[in-house]
């Protein structure tokens, strides 16, 4: 059985910090953390996903992206991402898989949900064409992602 690591001082200190201030960490301080965290591990993995969401305006994904390029080489990353220049160049040197579902893949996934979801069925079980119109919107905007 797996058992729970207590709560990092570093973190709860952190947390206690910015809680008096209410203020928020900053990518500096969150970064400090993780590698902090990395270093009581002889291996890691780890996920940052949908890295084009970040914000760039300040350079915070370009830091963060670098940052998480220089961690211990005892730690995995893997990273998730729209095509995004700036990204593409940052990881140019690193393995890349494009995954992108067909619009079948989607089509499938929307009527499943709209099936289970009590709210959706409500209002689409009875009007086939609201549940067409819905498809084919959701399945054009989604372009693969």
């Amino acid at each position: 059985m797996l058992q729970r690591r207590p709560l990092p001082t570093k973190l709860y200190a952190l947390y206690q910090h910015h809680t008096i201030k209410r203020t928020r960490p900053t990518v500096t301080e969150y970064l400090e953390l993780l590698r902090t965290e990395l270093s009581s591990y002889s291996r890691a993995f780890l996920v940052a996903d949908a890295l084009d969401e970040c914000e760039d305006n300040n350079e915070t994904r370009t830091m963060l992206l670098n940052n998480l390029l220089k961690l211990p080489t005892t730690t995995s990353l893997m990273v998730t991402s729209r095509h995004v220049l700036s990204i593409e160049l940052q990881l140019d040197q690193s393995c890349r898989l494009e995954i992108r579902a067909s619009d079948a893949d989607i089509r499938i996934y929307l009527e499943r949900q709209i099936q289970r979801k009590e709210r959706l069925k409500r209002y689409t079980q009875k009007d086939c064409v609201l549940v067409q119109a819905i498809l084919e919107k959701v399945i054009k905007a989604a372009q693969g992602m």
